[in-house]
């Protein structure tokens, strides 16, 4: 199912990509700036997501796949959105995401991690559909889940 899906990555958030960037934390590591990209995948029913996606710049050029770095990225990606909308199901509510991730749920930052976590799970069933199962299991085969 992953090579049907459709895929663009560009190198680089811009404007309302940086602002939407910014809006879920990616733009604020401890460590360095990341290198953000914009991906938007596609999925063959006519559904797509856009989102920004941040790597250390490391990854970037990651070769443990033999791909260019812009199929890495959009694999990185898509595992990431997947580990999301699966780690959003699986915590259920506010409460017990804050109790799995040990955030302060009084803490305004706990809950807007929250919501953007609510808003990628609920983006990527949608894109995926009756295909997200196929998809995990597909990530789970390349050992990226």
């Amino acid at each position: 199912m992953i090579e049907k899906l459709q895929y663009e990555v560009r190198f680089g958030c811009y404007g309302a990509e940086y602002q939407e960037a910014k809006r879920r934390g990616l733009t604020n590591w401890p460590k360095g700036d990341p290198d953000l990209w914009w991906v938007t995948i596609r999925h063959p029913g006519g559904r797509e997501y856009s989102f920004p996606f941040a790597t250390a710049e490391a990854l970037r050029d990651d070769r443990i796949m033999p791909t260019a770095k812009e199929k890495n990225v959009f694999l990185l990606a898509l595992a990431s959105i997947v580990k999301d909308a699966l780690f959003y199901e699986g915590v259920g509510n506010f409460k017990e995401f804050c109790s799995e991730l040990g955030y302060d749920p009084e803490d305004p930052k706990s809950k807007k991690r929250y919501r953007n976590l609510k808003e990628s799970a609920q983006h990527t069933k949608k894109l995926l559909g009756e295909d997200f199962d196929k998809v995990v299991k597909e990530l789970e085969e390349l050992e990226l889940l």
